[in-house]
This record gives C-alpha cells, sequence and structure tokens, in this order.
C-alpha cells in the first residue's frame, strides 16, 4: 500500500507572496526524502519524523504543486 500524504500548507487559494511553505506529513516516517514538484520543477526536500517543510519561490499566476512520497 503506498503511503498517505496529507498537505498541512498551502491551504490552495490566492497569495501575493513569491515564497510559499509547503508543508505536511507522510504515514511512513522512514520516507526520506519526499519529492516535491512545483510547475514541473522537481525538488527532494528531508522528511523527519514524518513531517516536512520548506519554503519555495512561484510565479505569478497558477501554481501546481504535487507531493510524491
Amino acid at each position: 500500500m503506498p503511503p498517505e500524504i496529507v498537505l498541512t500548507e498551502p491551504s490552495g487559494g490566492w497569495t501575493v507572496d513569491r515564497m510559499v511553505i509547503v508543508a505536511g506529513r507522510v504515514s511512513d516516517p522512514a520516507i526520506d526524502p519526499v519529492t516535491i514538484s512545483i510547475n514541473g520543477g522537481r525538488y527532494l526536500v528531508r522528511s523527519r519524523g514524518g513531517t516536512f517543510r520548506r519554503s519555495f519561490p512561484v510565479t505569478s499566476g497558477k501554481n501546481a504543486i504535487v507531493v510524491l512520497g
């Protein structure tokens, strides 16, 4: 069974900030790192105890954020 990933930030919607925090939890604390994709760009983010958190720059307009374990 694949791990469950829950995003706690961002909550969605609109912002005027150029940086957003991507944070969440992974059901399997052994998964490290998690992969975060923002508009197709992929980043590896360390997960500690099943949680992760990092700021990323975003572009104006619509941004797609996807997290994979």
